[in-house]
């Protein structure tokens, strides 16, 4: 196991410090503000495997769908707090969000787009630049499920998919806010308060 497959926490340290000062500043972090609550090594969380895509996702949902699906999620994005990561520049978006949609067809089993071009994804230390907690992946996360809903991704294809996101998202968390490991969520789970959002919205 090497270092970068795992997380290092004091869990009582932590716990109690979470507790001194969220009970006394009053204060509770906002999704994608920096926490300063980050305890000293001890304990170990591990990252479980990533779940790749099987190619039938390519084949059933094919090219646009999986586009059309990688780019709206990338619009929510972009109307939340999430949307520092983009800049201010659309221009900067819209290649982020192509080339995202490179990555997800080629994960998918479509065409060598993304690795032809830029080679490994990396996609721990391409977003070490920005703080990421565990947080800003719920939301991240959210806003997946939201997407897969509005744009009627074929669920026979959701599913595996769904699972390689969740499991790939934990591995992009660089600020660690909370005792716990993050929370799993289950394609099942997603979809449910995808869907129960949805109604309300109505």
């Amino acid at each position: 196991m090497t270092t970068r497959e795992r997380l290092l926490i004091d869990v009582n340290h932590e716990i109690e410090m979470l507790r001194q000062y969220l009970g006394t500043s009053g204060h509770h972090p906002e999704v994608g503000e920096f926490s300063e609550i980050m305890a000293p090594a001890k304990a170990y969380w591990t990252y479980p495997d990533v779940i790749s895509p099987a190619p039938h996702v390519f084949r059933i949902a094919g090219e646009q769908k999986i586009r059309d699906l990688v780019i709206y999620h990338h619009q929510l994005l972009f109307a939340s707090p999430l949307k520092d990561i983009f800049g201010d520049s659309e221009k900067r978006f819209e290649i982020i969000a192509n080339r995202t949609a490179d990555f997800h067809v080629e994960a998918c089993g479509g065409p060598k787009y993304y690795s032809s071009v830029r080679g490994s994804a990396s996609l721990g230390i391409r977003h070490l630049p920005f703080t990421i907690t565990e947080a800003d992946r719920e939301l991240w996360l959210d806003l997946y499920a939201k997407s897969l809903v509005d744009t009627q991704f074929p669920l026979d294809a959701g599913e595996i998919y769904w699972r390689w996101i969740e499991s790939v998202s934990l591995r992009v968390i660089n600020r660690r806010g909370r005792a716990l490991p993050p929370e799993r969520v289950s394609f099942n789970q997603a979809m449910i308060k995808a869907r129960e959002l949805a109604e309300c919205a109505l």
